[in-house]
């Protein structure tokens, strides 16, 4: 942990309903085993150097998301002369188990939905195949995909993300339900913010939102998505 919040947890804690960002007595709430252990910026820093390297071998756009350890965006397009983007998916996976047995590779049509897909289906059983750390959200369908998605897998500012739980804003799908107009007035700024950092979602370009790897022995997350650079 860094600060006085969560940086990483495990895969089992991750299970049990702990996220990154959580402060510690709220995870304890949920987890009252939990194991804190102090966050090392030098061995973090050169583990994602030497993963980023090791992606370059699959993708020549490859980029790790400030302030999230474990988490790539990895750029998707132009792959289809080589397999398409389930072939990369599957030798992003091939890379990533270097450092962990079990990461996890979405790709989606913005980085944010690819984020997400990351956290899909049966990814943190065990006993699932290998094929459950792969998901691939259909070209046109990131806004039906991340309408149930909650907003805890959206990052923002935690003034704004306490701001939308306060009206009741809980899943992606109820702050795309409001207004324009009401969101323009309330949020602009912060949310014009987001899309900036996250990769535009009209953008056709592919994110692969990838190698998610948690850590029972150190994770970290791999994202990437279709067309655009993060």
């Amino acid at each position: 942990m860094g600060g006085k919040r969560l940086r990483a947890v495990t895969a089992a804690a991750a299970r049990a309903g702990l996220r990154a960002g959580m402060r510690p007595a709220e995870a304890r709430a949920l987890c009252a085993d939990l194991i804190e252990l102090p966050w090392d910026d030098v061995a973090i820093d050169a583990a994602i150097t030497e993963a980023s390297a090791a992606l370059l071998s699959a993708s020549p756009q490859v980029t790790p998301v400030e302030g999230a350890a474990g988490l790539w965006w990895v750029g998707a397009s132009g792959f289809d002369p080589v397999g398409g983007e389930r072939a990369l998916a599957m030798e992003l996976l091939r890379v990533a188990k270097r450092w962990h047995p079990r990461p996890r590779v979405a790709i989606a049509g913005s980085c944010v939905t690819a984020r997400a897909a990351t956290w899909a289906g049966a990814s943190f059983d065990q006993r699932a195949s290998e094929r459950s750390l792969v998901h691939v959200v259909p070209a046109g369908y990131d806004a039906a995909y991340l309408a149930p998605a909650p907003l805890a897998l959206v990052p923002m500012d935690e003034e704004l993300r306490s701001a939308l739980h306060a009206l009741g804003l809980r899943t992606v799908g109820a702050l795309a339900a409001l207004s324009a107009e009401d969101v323009e007035r309330r949020w602009g700024e912060e949310l014009d913010q987001l899309g900036d950092r996250q990769g535009h979602a009209g953008g056709r370009g592919r994110y692969r939102a990838g190698y998610r790897t948690n850590t029972e022995s150190r994770g970290h997350i791999k994202g990437s998505s279709r067309g655009q650079t993060p």
